[in-house]
């Protein structure tokens, strides 16, 4: 199931991230670390998300990933993202 949203990237003292505006673990039906896919304004990417706790989620972008896709902290953004499957990831890694 993939879920599409616009979003602010944000930034803090120390990280620059992206708000989830649901709770993927409900939405997914993950528990756990939850591992997803997607594309950022058109451009695939595979990320963890950190939890914030109380079914708050975000996704962190590090330096490198904001430069490739030229974004800057207060850009909006199109995410569309679903969760992978650890298990068939790390299948497809071995082959």
């Amino acid at each position: 199931m993939d879920k599409s949203f616009e979003a602010i990237v944000l930034q803090s003292d120390r990280l620059t991230f992206i708000d989830i505006p649901f709770n993927p673990a409900e939405v997914f039906k993950k528990k756990g670390k939850i591992e997803v896919v997607g594309e950022l304004n058109g451009n695939s990417f595979r990320k963890s998300l950190l939890s914030r706790g109380n079914g708050k989620y975000i996704i962190t972008l590090d330096r490198a990933m904001l430069k490739r896709l030229g974004i800057n902290a207060g850009d909006a953004v199109s995410i569309t993202i679903r969760a992978t499957d650890s298990a068939l990831y790390q299948q497809k890694i071995k082959m």
